[in-house]
Parts: C-alpha cells; sequence; structure tokens
C-alpha cells in the first residue's frame, strides 16, 4: 500500500509539468458535465444543500475531482474521476447525529439487509463491464451488537472475474440503510497501461512447476499452557514470485519491489528525525521529574548518566546528555513500582546530529535498551564491515551477559532475496535462546552496532526464567511436515501489481515521472501465483496438525427448550446479537436470580457467560461492576431477584436511574400503582412509558413478584425494541 499511495502522491504532482488533455473543454464544462455523471449514478437529490464545489486534482493520468455539498442538513463529499467514476463518499446527516443516548437498542435493520445495501451501491459505481466485488467471509457480522449503529463491510475488487490488487470499503447506516462512507482503489490512479487480457497465451502452464514452494524450520514457539514452549515447523520467509499467463517467464516479485522502493527509504529521513525529536521531547515535565526522583532508590540523572557513560561500548564519550525522561509502571506483585529512565544523548557532526536514546532502570542504573538516529552518511563514513561488528557485538554480550549469551546462538532466519546497501550504517545482529539445540525467538538480544565507530547504537533483551521446554521425542519428520504445509497452497491465476522499468512507460509519461525521481512505476500483469485460503502458523512437530491463524467467534447462543415458549421469539432475536446465556438452555420457568440478570446484562456488550458455571462468576461480577450494573457491596449471587428489582437494574444500566428517582413527577396507569413501592414507582412509570411491561394478567405490575428468566429476557426485548 505505501509504494501505491507513494506513486499515486508523485503522480497527482506531475501537472505542473505538463497541459492536461481535457485542458481544451473550460472547467466549469468540466465540472459541469462530471457532477450530472455522479448524480446520475449515485441517485443524488441535492436540493436540500444550500452550497456546492468542485475542486480539481490535474495530472496527466487520472484527473480527480472532488465534489462538496453544504448546508443545514450536511455535508456529502465525493471523489470521482473525470469520467464521473465514483471513487470515494462521505456523508454526513446532521439530522442523524443530533438525538442524545436513550440507551442501547436494536438497530433498525440487520446486517444481512444491510450487505444486501452495499452491494447495491457497488452495483451502481463499479464497471460492471469489468469489475465485480467479493466482499471478505461474513466480516459484516463479527462485530454487530445491539449498539450498532453502522456496519462496515470490506472487499477486493476483481477484475474480469480474477483476483487483483484493489480492495474497497463501504459503512452502511443501521437506521436508515444510506451509505455513510465509501472509499475504492482505482486503476487509473495507480497504474499504468490498463487491464490486460484475462485469457492465458498458455506459455505460462508449464511455468507454473517453476513456482518456488515454501520451506520450514523447526523451533520452540510458546505454547498454550502458561510460561510452556513447544516445536513447531515455521515457514521461513520467501521472495514472492509469479509465473507471466503470457510469456511463462518466472519473476521475482520482491527483487523488482526493492529496487522500486529504494527512493522511497532514501527520502525518509526527514521524517525519522521527527520521530526521535518527538521521542526526545517526551515524558514529564522538570516539576514531574523532581518529584519523581525523590521517591526511594530512584537516581538522579547525573547519576545514572555516571553508569550509562561507564559502558564504554555504547560510544556515549563523544556525547553530551541532553535530556531525561522518568517513566513509572504499574506495581507489580510485591507492590514494588517500577521505575525507568530514558536519557537522551546528542552530538553535531558538521550540520548533522546524531541522536542516541539509553533506557534503564531508574534505580539500579540496569541497562533495557538502546537505539539512535543516525543522519545520512557517505560511504567514506563506513568503516567497519559485518564481520568487524558482528565481533563487537558478542564481545558486549558476553562481557556483560555472559551466561545467558552463552546459551543463545546468531539466530538468522531465510528471508528470500535482502537488496541490502554495500555500506550500511549499522550492522543489526540478532541472538536467540537455544534449548535441545533448537531456537526459542523470543528470548534472546538484539544488538546493532555502528560502523562508524563500533560503538553499540541499538540493544534490546527479552528473556522469560519462568519458561519450560517441551521435550523434541516423538516429533514428525520435516518431511511430513513440509507435505502437510505445503497441501494447503494451491496456483491461481489473478492479475499482480508489477514494477515495471521506466523506459517501458508511454513516451508522454516518461519525463514527468523521471522528474519526480522514479525509476519504476507499476502496472497490471497476468499471472499464475501460489495462493492459500487460510493462515497457516505453521505444523505442531508432536502431531503434525496445521495450526491456524483464527479469530474466535464470540460464544454461540442457543436455546433447546424453546418449543411453544412465549418468549421464544424475542429470546431468539436476543440470541442472533450474542444476547442472553450459554449453557444451551434458557430455562424460562426458573427463578430468576442476580447472577442470571447480571450475565443477561454484561451479555449486551459481547461478551457471553453461562450463569450456572462458578468458574467464571468473579470474571462477571468484575465486568459488571465496569459497566455500572452493579457495586461490589451489592453482589448477592443467589438472591431472588424480583420484578421491581429487575426493571430497576435494567433502566440503572441504560442510564434512566437519575430521572427514575425524582419524586412526584411520574404517573403510571397499573391497577396496583397505589401499592407500588416508592423505591420501584419511577421505574415502573418509565417501563409503562418505554412498553417494557404491559402488566400481569390482571394489568398489575407486580413488583413484589419473583421474576423469571423468561421474563428477563422478554424486557431486556422490549426495552431494545422501543
Amino acid at each position: 500500500m505505501k509504494r501505491l499511495l507513494s506513486l499515486a502522491a508523485a503522480l497527482c504532482l506531475i501537472s505542473a509539468l505538463a497541459v492536461p488533455a481535457a485542458a481544451a473543454n473550460t472547467a466549469d464544462t468540466r465540472l459541469t458535465a462530471v457532477t450530472q455523471t455522479v448524480k446520475n449514478t449515485l441517485g443524488l437529490d441535492t436540493t436540500a444543500y444550500n452550497d456546492f464545489s468542485g475542486e480539481l486534482s490535474e495530472n496527466q493520468l487520472a484527473p480527480m475531482w472532488h465534489l462538496t455539498w453544504k448546508g443545514d442538513v450536511g455535508v456529502l463529499n465525493v471523489t470521482a474521476t473525470e469520467a464521473g467514476k465514483v471513487l470515494s463518499l462521505y456523508r454526513y446527516d446532521a439530522a442523524e447525529n443530533s438525538g442524545g443516548d436513550t440507551g442501547p437498542a436494536f438497530p433498525a435493520h440487520n446486517s444481512d439487509q444491510a450487505k444486501a445495501a452495499a452491494l447495491a451501491f457497488l452495483g451502481r459505481v463499479l464497471d460492471s463491464s469489468l469489475e465485480t466485488v467479493q466482499l471478505n467471509h461474513d466480516t459484516w457480522k463479527t462485530d454487530v451488537d445491539i449498539g450498532t449503529s453502522e456496519y462496515y463491510f470490506s472487499g477486493n475488487i476483481l477484475l474480469h472475474g480474477l483476483p487483483a490488487p484493489l480492495t474497497c470499503s463501504i459503512a452502511v447506516r443501521a437506521s436508515d440503510l444510506a451509505i455513510i462512507n465509501f472509499n475504492r482503489e482505482d486503476i487509473s490512479s495507480s497504474y499504468l497501461g490498463g487491464v490486460p487480457s484475462s485469457t492465458p497465451s498458455g506459455a505460462g502452464d508449464e511455468g507454473t512447476a517453476l513456482l518456488s514452494l515454501p520451506s520450514l524450520r523447526l523451533e520452540y514457539v510458546r505454547g498454550d499452557q502458561e510460561n510452556s514452549a513447544v516445536l513447531r515447523y515455521l515457514p521461513n520467509a520467501m521472495d514472492d514470485y509469479y509465473v507471466d499467463a503470457q510469456t511463462g517467464e518466472m519473476v521475482n516479485l520482491s527483487e523488482l519491489r526493492s529496487k522500486f522502493d529504494d527512493g522511497d527509504r532514501l527520502a525518509g529521513g526527514s521524517g525519522n528525525a521527527e520521530m526521535a525529536k518527538s521521542e526526545a521531547d517526551g515524558g514529564f515535565t522538570d516539576a514531574e521529574q523532581t518529584g519523581i526522583s525523590k521517591l526511594k532508590g530512584v537516581l538522579a540523572s547525573d547519576a545514572l548518566s555516571k553508569k550509562v557513560t561507564a559502558l564504554n561500548e555504547l560510544g556515549l564519550s563523544k556525547y553530551t546528555l541532553v535530556h531525561t525522561s522518568y517513566f513509572v509502571g504499574e506495581a507489580d506483585d510485591t507492590g514494588v513500582v517500577p521505575v525507568t529512565a530514558q536519557l537522551t544523548y546528542a552530538r553535531q557532526s558538521g550540520d548533522d546530529v546524531w541522536r542516541r536514546f539509553v533506557t534503564v532502570d531508574a534505580r539500579t542504573g540496569q541497562l533495557q535498551s538502546v537505539h539512535t538516529w543516525t543522519p545520512e552518511l557517505d560511504d567514506k563514513d563506513i568503516r567497519l564491515d559485518a564481520d568487524d561488528c558482528q565481533s563487537k557485538a558478542e564481545a558486549f554480550l558476553n562481557k556483560y551477559y555472559g551466561d545467558q549469551a552463552k546459551t543463545c546462538a546468531l539466530y538468522e532466519k531465510p528471508t528470500g532475496s535482502v537488496l541490502n546497501s554495500d555500506h550500511p550504517e549499522e550492522w543489526e545482529f540478532q541472538y536467540a535462546r537455544q534449548e535441545n539445540g533448537y531456537f526459542f525467538e523470543e528470548d534472546g538480544f538484539n544488538v546493532s552496532v555502528d560502523a562508524t565507530d563500533g560503538s553499540i547504537s541499538a540493544y534490546h533483551q527479552s528473556w522469560d526464567d519462568q519458561i519450560t521446554f517441551d521435550s523434541p521425542d516423538g516429533i514428525v519428520s520435516a518431511d511430513a511436515a513440509l507435505d502437510t504445509y505445503v497441501s494447503g497452497f494451491s496456483i491461481i491465476l489473478s492479475y499482480q501489481a508489477v514494477p515495471q522499468a521506466l523506459d517501458l512507460a508511454p513516451i508522454n509519461v516518461r519525463p514527468m515521472l523521471k522528474e519526480m525521481g522514479a525509476s519504476y512505476f507499476y502496472a497490471l500483469k497476468l499471472g499464475y501465483v501460489l495462493s492459500s485460503d487460510t493462515q497457516i502458523e505453521g505444523i505442531d512437530a508432536k502431531s503434525g496438525k496445521p495450526v491456524v491463524n483464527t479469530v474466535e467467534p464470540g460464544a454461540s447462543i442457543t436455546y433447546d427448550d424453546l418449543d411453544g415458549s412465549w418468549v421464544k421469539a424475542p429470546a431468539e432475536t436476543l440470541a442472533s446479537y450474542g444476547v442472553g446465556w450459554t449453557g444451551g438452555s434458557l430455562q424460562p420457568d426458573k427463578v430468576l436470580n442476580q447472577r442470571d440478570l447480571v450475565a443477561l446484562l454484561v451479555s449486551t456488550q459481547g461478551v457471553q457467560y453461562d450463569p450456572e458455571d462458578d468458574k467464571n462468576a468473579d470474571q462477571l461480577y468484575s465486568r459488571a461492576y465496569r459497566m455500572g450494573i452493579l457495586t461490589p457491596d451489592q453482589r448477592s449471587d443467589n438472591s431472588t431477584v424480583i420484578r421491581g428489582a429487575l426493571v430497576k437494574y435494567l433502566l440503572d444500566w441504560a442510564g434512566y436511574g437519575e430521572v427514575a428517582g425524582l419524586d412526584g413527577i411520574f404517573r403510571c396507569d397499573y391497577q396496583d400503582q397505589a401499592s407500588i413501592p416508592s423505591e420501584y414507582y419511577g421505574y415502573a412509570a418509565l417501563a409503562q412509558g418505554l412498553g417494557l411491561v404491559k402488566g400481569d394478567g390482571a394489568g398489575n405490575f407486580s413488583a413484589d413478584h419473583t421474576a423469571t428468566r423468561a421474563e428477563a429476557a422478554a424486557i431486556l426485548y422490549n426495552f431494545l425494541v422501543r
């Protein structure tokens, strides 16, 4: 994405270098045409807006119009091409955002209706002769809850029915299914040369056999059990290849992208400087630092600096301490509050400033991390090669971390083609812990050495003394693991974003891109690639089964005891939004206790519990306290809940408690209104007004009657559909 955005930004600047082809038409004529096309495409009625403007971003490849309608009713922004193709939309309606918070409620429309609205909109704005959309695996349902005001969708735009590097996103308002946000990537602003034919020549068929297959390495990773590590076959990084569907040539995309990215990397230096400056200026004020320095055992900055500069390997003799920041952490199990200090050192070299940031334990001065910002250097400044720097890194680790360092080894993962500079400003080394002859990457050291003077320019350590390592006995073979892993891949035909040498660009484009400092641009190519429908993290070394990266859905709520029950429809509607109880049965006639009610209300936040499962009770109540349902001193898990208390709990949770407590302003029409206890009267009146409780068979509120689980579900349902 960064590459495409960088190219798009460069192309937007080309307007200064050439006269647009569309310049023969006047700006107002062009704006008239594009506005009419957009209005027709979107079916817009813009009579309620009293202000309109159109701004043009001109470039040789794809002029863009930014149309804005404004008024008391809100704002509508649309970005479109010269031909009126809609690329983005943002809509703000004042009326939809003027209401106050009256508690959660069911959305007026469900996710399936919103999906249909999204697809209908996409059908209008996509080029039907070329483009179709594939929404991503029901993602619109994963974050839906009773408070949903907007449904979000994302997907991929297919070209001629084939995968392509084009994405889109869309948001649908739940209240009326209006499209309030839309963005898409477009061919014209990102790729030169248009869309190639979707019909392969056949030359690429044999070449698909050349596609590089993944390789695996065997390492320890943290297991499912706390403080345990297990062996897993992990995939090595590899270059991206594709086989050109027209020529049969196998192309290394990683190498091409690296060449293309060189310019982006070199242009980013000033951004790093600003980031470093921001870090150096962070932390506490002088007054706050003075207060922190009074904490028992915390050393002043000069004392810490003395300890740090004594570490000669950090090369700080050439630097000056310019800033110290103290940071207070959370107390550990023993009550000790950790305090760290970041010391910022700087040195001037000509017009350049070098900065080195050293983080230490503020009480002991123990080194925790180092990082450095270095200005761009000339080759003549580089004095040390990789071997020299590695020797210095290992000498540093052996001197200060000998016991741990001797259990580590240089860790180098296969990374495909790495097109590094011949003269890097620093060399980076990772030393990972080894147990039973296998690496455990999570523990170890990261050390970088400044290639100009051999000082330690970056350092970080991670170590867990409590972890235990599973025995390597009984693991599956590497060949078996690889066979299982590779079986998850297939070869597909798709469009690829491929960097192309600038010499292949259209003649009228070349000089403009060269003026921007570009040597490559992106084009679409049809080709064969390896693809997998699942994200396989690796192969478990003991079972030989794939370890798949999945997002665990919320607990499914289903009931097996609602046939013929009066509460079946409302309970199942709640369950479709993840609201209710897990465990498989609703038990509609069961007397409602406090834990039942708390679990029901907590589930409105997307976290489900079985109230009859004692092991999660503390966690359940902890969430309830944070939601304001009750306080710790009110906890009484198995106490019976009466109807008046049920309504009070619900309305307090929904934010009506303060109003319900006002005296003398309410009136209700229940048959037993004269006998409703004063503590529940305001709640009863609100419940009647909101349609939550219609009364029992005799029209009574029955505040003192014991509530059931069915009644709790029904009253919550009535509140959410009010």
